[in-house]
């Protein structure tokens, strides 16, 4: 079990330790080209919500108490899923979930504390062509994002392969 953990922890300290390395070293909004123009780093910083969906401090209070209970219940069930002796691709991608779950709930936390001068959760990874934008996130969505295909996979192409109809 300790294993899965690993992968969660190696992807918070990836996000906390790129998001301060990118709040001290960029100005804000300032971008810098990786891979020309279709990888940037740009520095922001996302009060609201998923893709930048702006909600009131309720609201928001309510997102990161949502978001701790998200956080155990993946707990919970990487511990079930593991004495069950289920597919490591299931814990592996319950372990992304969690480490990126965890990596954006502590700007969240951040945030609500007022700390670190933190005004919402760090995002720099700028991917598009010229003007024509993705959206900016860091590190934690990219390890959700990952976590839930992986998940998808494991469902629609492995678990389905074991059911019998």
């Amino acid at each position: 079990m300790l294993k899965y953990f690993l992968i969660s922890l190696i992807v918070i300290l990836a996000d906390q330790i790129s998001k301060v390395y990118i709040k001290l070293s960029f100005d804000y909004h300032s971008s810098i080209n990786i891979l020309g123009d279709l990888l940037k780093f740009t520095y922001i910083e996302n009060p609201g919500i998923v893709f930048g969906l702006e909600v009131n401090s309720i609201v928001y209070y309510l997102i990161t108490f949502l978001s701790i209970c998200i956080i155990c219940y993946i707990i919970f069930l990487m511990k079930s899923l593991y004495y069950e002796q289920q597919s490591n691709i299931a814990l592996i991608s319950f372990s992304f979930i969690l480490g990126g779950a965890i990596g954006n709930a502590i700007d969240r936390f951040f945030v609500i504390f007022n700390l670190f001068n933190y005004q919402g959760v760090i995002d720099f990874i700028d991917v598009g062509i010229k003007s024509y934008r993705f959206y900016i996130f860091n590190i934690a969505d990219s390890a959700v994002t990952i976590g839930i295909l992986l998940f998808i996979y494991y469902n629609y192409y492995i678990d389905s392969k074991n059911t019998v109809i």
